[in-house]
């Protein structure tokens, strides 16, 4: 029997012709396109798939993690409060212990009030200097505590973006974070804000700001203390009627021994004990005087410090004699109070103590007495006594001895008539 392989004609050998068909022509492009792609898919087994899709998820919870730490808009502006702080105080800056430990041992709410240029606004520094979570500005006319606020803060913008009309509460936001973000935390900690009145805002501002500083910060939940500034003495009286949530520190001229301190790091010592104390009894001891006394006579516009004491004299004879002749009454009330004051022993008249006749009269009228007064700074309302001083006693005085060398007459009541 022949052992020659025989044709198949069956489906197997079709199969395998074809093949080998394929296999013997050239390669498209789309060929190897195919080829590759399914050579990186043979390369690609599961531990190398769940590695990619591990790193991926890694990487989204990191960035998630990393934006909550990103600080708001709200925590920025916490942020500059907790960080906000009075660093230095005037050169040379005399201390007055005793004032800036009552501005800050009686409550959440203290008002400073003075004649202006006493050193209120130092005495405040004094007692939050170093301390962290202190910010000051200064309100003016027409401004609220929310407006003076956000305008001192300016990192505070982005979160102002997000408030249609930034109100008090928004205020008390902003404080309460600046409490929580505090490291370590202390429930008991909360910021500070010393608030100046500018002399030129007028009582119902004074009075709006003084109120919404008692809604902020004493009124519960209370988010921070308050030390408000004011511009005089005078404008106290716009103050609320509320001695429960308010506590008033009246702040004095500079005792003689702090003003002769002052002048002697001031480099003013090229007089004689008798000399210097005459000049301190007609210039006084408030310590605006005493910088003004000590930078124009350094500056030579007086040639020396008694013809700056002479002419603060002038000056208040002035003053006095338009205060003497601001009334057209029969009997003037302010001739009247200046008698009284330059007999009194202490240099004060009590507003209870004026006579019956005068009951009537602008002296009983607390109110219409200030609006004379800003215009003749020769008296002054001292609220914590509740009577009627000279604005500077040496200098009243002065006028009244005839030390002015333009004084026509000693008496200034004789002047007025």
């Amino acid at each position: 029997r022949s052992t020659a392989p025989h044709a198949d004609t069956g489906p197997t050998h079709s199969v395998l012709t074809r093949r080998l068909s394929a296999e013997s022509r050239p390669r498209s492009r789309l060929d190897e396109h195919d080829y590759t792609l399914s050579a990186v898919a043979d390369s690609l087994n599961w531990k190398s798939l769940i590695i990619v899709l591990a790193t991926w998820v890694l990487s989204w919870i990191v960035g998630s993690i990393m934006e909550s730490f990103k600080p708001t808009a709200l925590d920025t502006c916490a942020m500059r409060i907790l960080k906000s702080q009075i660093v230095d105080l005037p050169d040379p800056h005399i201390p007055r212990p005793a004032l800036s430990a009552a501005v800050i041992n009686f409550g959440m709410y203290t008002v400073l009030v003075g004649q202006r240029g006493c050193g209120k606004t130092v005495v405040a520094k004094e007692a939050t200097i170093n301390q962290t979570g202190v910010v000051g500005f200064t309100t003016m006319p027409g401004d609220s505590l929310v407006n003076g606020f956000f305008r001192n803060n300016p990192r505070c913008s982005n979160y102002l973006k997000t408030l249609e009309t930034p109100t008090e509460k928004d205020v008390k936001f902003v404080l309460a974070r600046a409490a929580e973000l505090r490291k370590p935390y202390d429930p008991s900690w909360v910021p500070t804000l010393i608030i100046e009145i500018d002399r030129t805002v007028d009582t119902t501002t004074t009075s709006t700001i003084a109120q919404a500083v008692k809604r902020v910060c004493v009124d519960e939940p209370s988010t921070c203390r308050a030390v408000l500034v004011m511009s005089d003495a005078l404008a106290s009286f716009s103050l609320p009627k509320d001695q429960g949530r308010q506590h008033i520190v009246w702040i004095p001229d500079f005792t003689e021994a702090e003003a002769n301190e002052y002048l002697d790091r001031r480099g003013f010592m090229n007089f004689t004990k008798a000399a210097r104390a005459r000049i301190v009894a007609k210039v006084g001891t408030r310590a605006a005087d005493l910088r003004k006394l000590v930078e124009l006579v350094g500056a030579k516009q007086f040639m020396t410090a008694e013809d700056f004491a002479s002419s603060i004299i002038r000056a208040a004879e002035g003053t006095l004699t338009g205060l003497l002749h601001s009334s057209k009454a029969e009997e003037n009330p302010w001739v009247w109070l200046v008698h009284a004051l330059l007999s009194s022993p202490n240099g004060a008249v009590e507003i209870n103590d004026i006579p019956d006749h005068f009951s009537d009269s602008v002296l009983n009228r607390v109110q219409a007495a200030a609006e004379v007064i800003k215009t003749h700074h020769a008296v002054l309302l001292h609220p914590p006594s509740n009577s009627f001083k000279f604005y500077r006693s040496s200098r009243c005085g002065g006028v009244v001895k005839g030390e002015s060398t333009n004084a026509a007459t000693a008496n200034p009541t004789e002047r007025q008539g």
